[in-house]
């Protein structure tokens, strides 16, 4: 995949295609990005308590979650029958 079909895809995509790339590419789409926090599901999840843990997931929530490589909309070991639910205001 080049990096011009990469900036094509949906958003949404771009996760699972960006392993496609070629290292130099990974580097620039890694540059091109803002800098700062990675949103995560987590941050509207009312399960949610803050420094990354959460009634799921205590001791600290699994670092696949936190990095959006794991969507927590299903069961992950350990969770303890605990998914996302988004946040109500």
């Amino acid at each position: 995949m080049t990096l011009n079909e990469f900036w094509a895809l949906p958003e949404n995509e771009r996760g699972k295609a960006y392993q496609n790339l070629s290292s130099h590419d990974r580097f620039l789409v890694r540059v091109s990005m803002a800098p700062g926090e990675i949103p995560c599901q987590c941050n509207s999840c009312r399960h949610h308590r803050g420094f990354g843990k959460c009634d799921a997931f205590p001791a600290g929530i699994p670092k696949d979650i936190l990095s959006n490589r794991i969507l927590h909309n299903h069961p992950v070991p350990g969770d303890g029958g605990i998914q996302y639910t988004e946040k109500q205001p």
